[in-house]
Formats: C-alpha cells, structure tokens, sequence
C-alpha cells in the first residue's frame, strides 16, 4: 500500500474523519495519535501532554533516533478536542518551502495577536509521534512542498 493511501484523522464538521493523506490540504486540521507519522508539514496547536508538549521521532528525515521536543504556542494548548478544534480562526504567514530541517520562520495571527513561529512549532512529514497519547496540528505544507 502506497504511504499517502494511509488514513489520517481530519476535523470535519466538530468531529474527526479518516480520509488518506493524499486527499490532505493546506489549512486542514488533523489529529496524530501515538506512534503516527505526520503527513504533511504541520503546524503543532495542542497535545495531551501538559505545557503543550510533544516527543517526535526523526529517524526517517535524519538518521536520528533520540526524540526531540517540540513545544506548541502557549494560545493554542485549548484547541485538543474537535469541538474547541473547529474554534481554531488563525492565519499563518511563513516562509516558502524550502528543504533545510532545522530552520523555519514564520508568523500565526490569531485574535489580533501576531505571534512567531520557529521550528519548535513546526511537525515535519515523515517524523512519528512518541510518548503523546495525540496531537493536533494544521497543514502548512503537502505533498512536494514538504521539507
């Protein structure tokens, strides 16, 4: 089965439904349970983990296996449930996409309030989720696009 044929859970309507990644667009908001790679770049709103943290892997991007930490903007930790999810109203001005890993520049605008973006906030395509029940995050960048 070819990887973008795996399913992804996708908030549609205040719930979360399976589509493939194939089908996954900028400004989709997605949820990644344990274990899950993400499927697109992605921008990290919320965990289950306190302080809006999360562990991913990037063995598959960098050969590394230690987890590294990644830590969501402190004014999207409520946006963890689909109903509080679908409230999400934001606009993300970032760079254009580029290959290097470990840069990313960018800007979310949410209730008047322009906040910066770095690569703490950024969830790369192909990196798993560990030791975090589920995260939910936004697309920024698909398909070729990806870093």
């Amino acid at each position: 089965m070819a990887i973008n044929n795996n399913m992804i859970d996708v908030l549609q309507d205040q719930e979360w439904v399976s589509i493939p990644w194939k089908k996954l667009q900028v400004g989709d908001i997605v949820k990644v349970n344990q274990d899950g790679f993400f499927p697109a770049d992605l921008l990290f709103l919320a965990s289950t983990n306190v302080d809006g943290v999360c562990y991913i892997e990037t063995a598959n991007l960098d050969g590394e296996t230690n987890l590294k930490i990644r830590k969501a903007l402190e004014k999207t930790w409520d946006y963890l449930t689909p109903e509080q999810a679908s409230e999400f109203k934001g606009e993300i001005q970032c760079e254009q996409p580029n290959n290097s890993l470990y840069t990313f520049t960018g800007n979310l605008i949410i209730e008047n309030q322009t906040l910066p973006v770095s690569p703490n906030q950024l969830l790369l395509r192909g990196c798993s989720l560990r030791n975090t029940a589920y995260i939910v995050g936004v697309v920024i960048f698909t398909g070729h696009e990806t870093k």
